[in-house]
């Protein structure tokens, strides 16, 4: 909803890490941070090769329902990347 009223994506993203543990849940919060919001995507930095993994096959659908949500926004979709330090 939020991103239809063409709110800048900074201030997007400082919302959504408002409500990131909620929607991700402490564990995967931990091993996952959004960085940035380009074009209604949200690219998310994963701290290792095993969690990428599990999110992009599936439990990244249910972040992204939760986050939608938790906060109004309808992202188009979230891009989940390795950090640069991560193992």
């Amino acid at each position: 909803m939020l991103a239809r009223l063409k709110v800048p994506d900074d201030a997007l993203i400082e919302l959504i890490r408002l409500h990131w543990n909620e929607a991700a849940g402490a564990l995967v919060a931990e091993h996952a941070q959004p960085e940035r919001v380009d074009h209604g995507v949200l690219y998310v930095s994963v701290s290792s090769h095993l969690w990428l993994q599990e999110l992009r096959r599936g439990l990244g659908r249910q972040v992204h329902a939760k986050l939608a949500a938790a906060s109004g926004i309808n992202l188009r979709a979230i891009r989940w990347q390795r950090a640069p330090d991560a193992q």
